[in-house]
């Protein structure tokens, strides 16, 4: 097994040869990041790679997107049920409390996931955009991939709060930029009081 020294050895020798090619050649452009992931891996002992990452991202939005969609249908089935509740005033009171406490947890759960979303799509643009202003080859598809989930779970509120989708978006948005939480979406926060002030607030 070779050591961290064999290791950062062979990464300088390839380095070497990749900078030997020139600044423009094909195999230096590939090549682009991976040096710095290379060395990354051999300080933290870890097996990065942009692959993997890439793929990583991919799944989350499209899981994230999935549970938007799911929450979707779990609204409209509530509010089906809702509008059968037609008949005894005690059980339809009962119906209601029990719904609104699941709508209040559904609510909840879309405004913590759409910021989850968010904060990782900005934090992918300022990452494709540093390399877009370095020369570099960039690619937005992540950054789209992770609004495109924010903006389903958007469509959730947007039912429940009213006025115009682009409303809970920049709700959202607003919070994700200006919210000092490094965890936001998984913290303890009341996340109803903040999305409700960013809400009234919004242009």
């Amino acid at each position: 097994m070779t050591t961290k020294r064999q290791e950062r050895e062979a990464l300088a020798k390839i380095r070497k040869i990749v900078e030997g090619l020139g600044e423009n050649s094909y195999v230096g452009t590939a090549f682009s990041g991976v040096f710095e992931i290379a060395e990354q891996n051999i300080e933290d002992d870890a097996a990065y790679s942009p692959i993997s990452q890439l793929v990583l991202a991919r799944r989350e939005a499209q899981d994230m997107r999935k549970r938007a969609d799911d929450a979707t249908a779990a609204l409209k089935e509530m509010e089906e049920e809702l509008e059968a509740m037609t008949g005894f005033r005690d059980a339809a009171r009962r119906a209601e409390f029990e719904a609104n406490t699941k709508l209040t947890k559904l609510v909840e759960m879309a405004i913590r996931q759409a910021l989850i979303l968010q904060r990782k799509a900005n934090a992918e643009y300022a990452k494709q955009k540093a390399l877009e202003d370095n020369g570099e080859l960039f690619d937005f598809t992540d950054t789209n991939l992770l609004e495109e989930g924010a903006r389903a779970c958007c469509e959730v509120l947007w039912k429940v709060y009213g006025d115009i989708p682009m409303r809970s978006i920049s709700a959202i948005c607003k919070i994700a930029d200006n919210n000092q939480s490094s965890c936001l979406g998984l913290d303890n926060q009341d996340y109803l009081a903040l999305f409700g002030e960013a809400f009234r607030t919004a242009g």
